[in-house]
């Protein structure tokens, strides 16, 4: 999430406050500034898309973000994303064109679309409105909130209040969360071997309880919580933890989760952790001392 801090008193600090000043076209610049980096990142590349749909996703894997981040852009098109990595239809859900030749129809505003698409999912904008103890401030959120309703808008004193800095904080936070990914050896009780502790960092104690089959709760179970990028995969989940010392180091052979009803289905490497239970059990192909070497 992006914070974008403006003065709602209209001071542009080298003057007194000014009713004229409209903090509003600040956050328009803003977001305007946005939308011509990426777009103009995407039109360089775009005859790479137009030979290799597939490469449209790497285009966008630059900003710290997973390739499903462009996916859900991609989705809100219309556009089949298995279809364009070749995982499904060769039809562009939206208008049954070949995934081949899908983006030789779209025009510039089609382009833009998607840039406009991935900057709300990718970079979500809190606007942090500084100086609301001044009399001229009020107006200015008014006219804030008026002409931005779909924003988080939150007032602030950043000199005379800082609970509403952690105010602005926890807000920030709240539009892209972390997800939670809790890495079990048995996806019957929720718990993990005793040989395996978190070593590293990104690791939480978790008092989450685990039903059972059986209606009840265990001990110990759901001990461990891993906070995860928003919009991160199941593969993604694996290499943290590998890293957290919570798995055997190997190769990811099978994942399993569970489902609401508490049966276990296998998952996919790419399918996002948000999409399961969180719950997640990973079957790895161990490798040997002298395997690990190079």
């Amino acid at each position: 999430a992006l914070d974008a801090s403006g003065d709602a008193s209209g001071d542009d600090a080298n003057t007194s406050p000014d009713p004229s000043r409209d903090p509003a076209a600040d956050i328009a610049w803003v977001r305007h500034e946005l939308h011509r980096w990426i777009f103009g990142n995407v039109r360089a590349k775009w005859h790479t898309v137009r030979r290799r749909p597939s490469h449209l996703r790497d285009l966008f894997t630059g900003y710290h973000c997973p390739p499903t981040v462009a996916d859900a852009a991609l989705k809100r098109c219309g556009i089949d994303v298995d279809s364009i990595n070749g995982r499904g239809s060769t039809k562009d859900s939206g208008s049954g064109v070949d995934a081949e030749n899908v983006f030789l129809t779209w025009s510039k505003q089609n382009a833009h679309d998607l840039v406009a698409h991935f900057l709300r999912i990718r970079f979500p904008i809190l606007l942090a409105l500084n100086k609301s103890d001044l009399p001229m401030s009020k107006q200015h959120v008014e006219r804030v909130k008026a002409r931005w309703p779909g924003e988080t808008a939150v007032v602030i004193s950043a000199k005379d209040d800082s609970q509403s800095v952690r105010n602005a904080v926890a807000a920030a936070v709240a539009l892209k969360p972390p997800t939670a990914g809790f890495v079990v050896d048995n996806l019957e009780t929720g718990t993990v071997a005793s040989g395996f502790e978190a070593k590293s960092g990104g690791i939480t104690e978790s008092n989450r309880a685990f039903e059972t089959k059986s209606g009840g709760t265990t001990d110990g179970s759901l001990r461990h919580c891993i906070l995860l990028k928003p919009s991160s995969t199941v593969g993604d989940f694996f290499n943290e933890t590998r890293r957290s010392k919570l798995c055997p180091q190997g190769e990811l052979v099978r994942c399993e989760t569970v489902a609401p009803d508490g049966t276990r289905r296998v998952v996919r490497k790419n399918t996002l952790v948000a999409t399961t239970s969180g719950v997640v059990r990973f079957f790895v192909n161990r490798k040997v001392k002298w395997q690990g070497k190079k």
